[in-house]
């Protein structure tokens, strides 16, 4: 769960140029948002949104302050003034809204209630979170502690916000949720000695399961009781450019561990079934990764190295390929998208949409999406026309399309049909997200004032394109 999406926010590293992985950029109602950068949060509930406005003097934030604006006002109301508060980010636990930030040389937890917003609970914490998520039940926050080398991962009861340390006695801990359920998967990777081989062990728990046993531990310094406990020797963890983000499938069965092979340093992927226990490998496939819909493929990369004049170190490049793996089989296809020197990617249903990561990188400025069904053995991918990166984006769940703000344009991508269009607005948003109970768009609207970084919140029907509402922010 160390530095997001299958944990924690590498987002900047993740859309470097060179880099290959899963799209970062994503935006949803309800979702754990990071406020800092301007992005736009969204309670679902409620059709609420949540915006950070920032006052600036000399290029030093000398002001921020927390706005919400619900989706039948005209105005916007001062949450929270958030003044000397670092890394602000926001959830939506069933307990209320959480608005978590780094204050007191830690951390600082408040708890709004969902309604009024006024504050529940108002509480430090000695640590430095990095990275959210939610269980599914929305009860429990899984969070990792970057104040401690080691950042080990503390499960936050959202009703009483309170911490507790996932024990282990490894050297380091990687966890996820399952989709359906507040269980727990962690892996737990241990070096290894002269003696003794690297290993990874798969353990799983329901949370509260261990609530109500007072979080008692067993002898070998995990929580009592797991209902799943495998090791798996030969592997360690990879820290460089294959993150080891754990990745379960849609259905739960499946558990993805990306590794490298403690003897040949090769990237590989662990399929762990969830069922069992029993595990396979994938070898030269790095994570993390993504599934389709119906949990029947894994979406993974690899990276080739090119020499095009063997005498010469400097001509060396590497390529990276797109792989769709069957979860049963571990039958792979290998597809070539165009954005071989980095790629992100990003699955909806069974189709993966593949942009490319450099986003200043004038040589892929024009480089188009590639799309694939990653279920359909005859279908190799289409390139679609048009300039398009995936560092802001959402989807519209009742269509088969995309949202995107690429090169500071809004654009509308059509899964179906495989083509994009862009739609004017009249400015330059930087962010976006989406109101569920009015399927409309949200947007920020850049601040004339340069001393100010949003002007307001604008509300855009995606069906007819047009401008529904236009809700100042205060700047002053």
């Amino acid at each position: 769960m160390h530095k997001h999406w299958a944990w924690v926010g590498l987002a900047a590293l993740m859309t470097c140029t060179g880099c290959t992985g899963l799209a970062l950029g994503r935006s949803a109602p309800g979702a754990d948002v990071s406020l800092a950068y301007g992005a736009v949060a969204v309670d679902a509930r409620t059709d609420t949104a949540f915006v950070l406005q920032k006052r600036s003097h000399d290029n030093e934030v000398v002001e921020q302050r927390l706005y919400a604006v619900a989706a039948n006002d005209n105005s916007a109301t001062q949450i929270t003034a958030m003044q000397g508060e670092q890394d602000p980010r926001m959830l939506f636990p069933d307990s209320g809204v959480l608005v978590m930030t780094e204050k007191w040389e830690g951390e600082r937890l408040m708890l709004l209630d969902p309604i009024s917003l006024k504050v529940k609970r108002d509480v430090r914490i000695d640590a430095r979170y990095h990275g959210t998520r939610l269980s599914p039940s929305r009860r429990w926050l899984a969070v990792a502690d970057n104040d401690q080398d080691t950042t080990p991962i503390h499960i936050v009861d959202t009703k009483t916000l309170r911490p507790r340390v996932v024990p282990h006695k490894g050297d380091w801990l990687e966890a996820t949720w399952l989709n359906e359920s507040d269980r727990l998967v962690a892996a737990i990777f241990n070096a290894g000695t002269e003696g003794a081989p690297a290993t990874v062990r798969i353990v799983s728990w329901t949370v509260d399961d261990v609530a109500g046993r007072d979080y008692s531990t067993d002898t070998s310094g995990v929580w009592a009781n797991p209902d799943l406990d495998h090791v798996i020797q030969g592997k360690q963890r990879d820290a460089w450019l294959s993150f080891t983000w754990l990745g379960v499938s849609p259905d739960d069965r499946w558990l993805v561990v990306p590794v490298r092979n403690a003897e040949t340093q090769i990237h590989e992927l662990v399929l762990v079934d969830l069922r069992d226990g029993s595990h396979r490998v994938l070898p030269n496939a790095k994570g993390p990764v993504g599934f389709t819909a119906d949990s029947r493929t894994i979406i993974s990369y690899d990276r080739t190295e090119v020499a095009p004049n063997a005498d010469d170190d400097e001509s060396r490049t590497h390529v990276d390929g797109l792989l769709l793996v069957d979860a049963e089989t571990l039958e792979t296809r290998r597809l070539h998208p165009p954005h071989a020197a980095g790629f992100q990617f990003y699955v909806s249903g069974s189709t993966v949409v593949v942009a490319p990561t450099a986003l200043e990188d004038p040589s892929q400025t024009h480089a188009p999406l590639f799309v694939v069904d990653a279920n359909d053995p005859q279908d190799d991918g289409t390139t679609v026309p048009g300039s398009i990166h995936l560092a802001e984006f959402l989807e519209r769940p009742a269509e088969q399309e995309l949202w995107v703000i690429s090169h500071a344009a809004l654009t509308r991508v059509d899964l179906d049909a495989r083509t994009s269009e862009s739609v004017a607005v009249g400015f330059s948003p930087a962010h976006l997200n989406y109101l569920p109970g009015r399927d409309w768009l949200v947007l920020d609207e850049p601040s004339t004032d340069a001393s100010a970084s949003v002007q307001s919140l604008v509300f855009v029907d995606p069906s007819s394109r047009q401008i529904v509402r236009r809700v100042p922010v205060p700047t002053r």
